[in-house]
């Protein structure tokens, strides 16, 4: 995975980005199964950006390690800054190998969609995972929201990648092919919505609906 300086476009961007989906993280927390532990256990966070996601999971489930791996080298200075003393590192993803087959749970928030390749990228977080390890991706970035190829002509101005067109059934079928159980569910936000994103969200149902429907949860679970 080759080193950038920045997801988007503009520097200032990154951080933006990271602020505006913390106040959905905590859903996409609540939809962690009940039968999954996450206190006292190992967990990463794919596109990781300036690490937000993990230190607000960590603040809330107590993980004993975690690594925020992402390619945006300036997105984890920012992230590294923020860390205080939380047991979390930081890192370039060509540098994370030595958390490779020790990770218990992963964690992507709206990152998915951005892989060119989903079978490789079931390989690569398989590769951190222990067996039976559980990996956790949310993300509304699908045909099977109704503004989707809308909003990817935004998207390709502001980001630095390309954008592929995934139905929700091409992260299932990619996964069940390497032999992962999948499961799914909505993130079912039912809080307050920001609609400053008038751009994406012309109208104040569409933001409702894209945060309690269009995001979809997988769970895809690791196998002996």
């Amino acid at each position: 995975m080759t080193a950038i300086s920045t997801w988007m476009k503009e520097e200032r961007r990154d951080l933006e980005m990271n602020e505006y989906h913390e106040q959905y993280w905590g859903s996409f927390i609540k939809r962690i199964s009940p039968k999954d532990e996450i206190k006292g256990k190992t967990v990463l966070d794919f596109g990781c950006g300036c690490g937000g996601f993990l230190r607000m999971l960590h603040d809330q489930r107590q993980f004993k390690d975690g690594v925020g791996i992402d390619i945006a080298e300036k997105s984890l200075e920012t992230a590294r800054s923020l860390v205080a003393n939380r047991p979390i590192e930081y890192l370039l993803a060509k540098d994370a190998d030595k958390f490779k087959g020790k990770v218990d749970y992963a964690f992507s928030y709206e990152v998915i969609y951005l892989m060119q390749d989903l079978a490789e990228h079931a390989d690569f977080i398989g590769s951190f995972l222990k067996p039976g390890g559980v990996y956790y991706a949310a993300t509304g970035c699908h045909t099977g929201n109704p503004q989707w190829f809308d909003w990817k002509k935004i998207i390709v101005n502001e980001s630095v990648l390309p954008l592929k067109d995934y139905a929700p059934d091409d992260f299932v079928d990619a996964f069940q092919a390497k032999g992962w159980k999948v499961g799914v569910c909505r993130l079912d936000h039912r809080d307050f919505v920001s609609v400053v994103h008038k751009d994406y969200f012309p109208k104040v149902e569409d933001a409702i609906r894209y945060y309690a429907d269009d995001i979809q949860v997988f769970r895809f679970e690791k196998q002996k």
